[in-house]
């Protein structure tokens, strides 16, 4: 259990290469007001983290961590418990009777191939998404690149170093008409956070994507 995300109301660390300025994570609506209280009362200077995409970088890559370490957590307690807790079947349930096509966002946002990582870094800072389909100006998709892949490239390189050259060419993906149960489960398998929904007769257009947030927010609703 990560005790830091299930009980503060705010998490706060350094916003290096910043000096002077610390990265504030507000968690709770208590932390909120809390924070923006501070904030009216002149008690703190704040501003959004989107316009230093190179703390941004770091905070990410850092959520990254966490992600690795609980995915490898969750594998053992599939040793022990089997793919699926009895806490989740409920939900399960619920995912089985919902469609693709129902949850997906129709609006895809998507970056060209000759987008350079540097402008790609900056573009997710201010997105707030970390993972983009590339479309070129035929309207075909080429593939999916994510700021995992961006931040591999070394920062010297990022300003001569081209979106197209950092694509996973084949992409997860799946259909409208898939479930989305079928959609957690592919999530889950290839440890990735979005699928593109393609046309199976033409998987070259994109139709949609869907992320876990699209599912948590189901579930919510459900």
């Amino acid at each position: 259990m990560d005790y830091t995300a299930e009980l503060s109301d705010i998490s706060i660390g350094p916003a290096y290469p910043l000096n002077d300025w610390s990265i504030v994570i507000i968690r709770t609506k208590a932390g909120e007001d809390f924070f923006y209280g501070a904030v009216e009362n002149k008690i703190l200077n704040s501003q959004a983290i989107e316009y230093e995409p190179a703390v941004y970088e770091r905070v990410i890559k850092a959520a990254m961590q966490k992600r690795d370490s609980a995915l490898t957590a969750a594998k053992t307690l599939e040793t022990i418990y089997g793919y699926l807790p009895s806490l989740l079947l409920r939900e399960t349930d619920a995912l089985a009777h919902i469609k693709v096509e129902n949850i997906m966002t129709k609006k895809v946002e998507s970056v060209p191939p000759e987008m350079t990582v540097n402008q790609l870094l900056r573009f997710m800072a201010k997105r707030h998404h970390i993972g983009y389909p590339v479309i070129d100006d035929k309207g075909d998709f080429l593939g999916v690149v994510t700021l995992e892949d961006a931040s591999k490239v070394e920062k010297i390189d990022r300003d001569h170093t081209l979106v197209s050259q950092i694509i996973h060419r084949k992409p997860i993906t799946i259909t409208a008409n898939e479930t989305a149960l079928e959609a957690l489960k592919k999530m889950s398998e290839f440890e990735t956070g979005r699928l593109l929904i393609v046309d199976p007769e033409n998987p070259k257009k994109p139709l949609g994507i869907v992320t876990k947030s699209d599912l948590m927010h189901t579930l919510i609703q459900e």
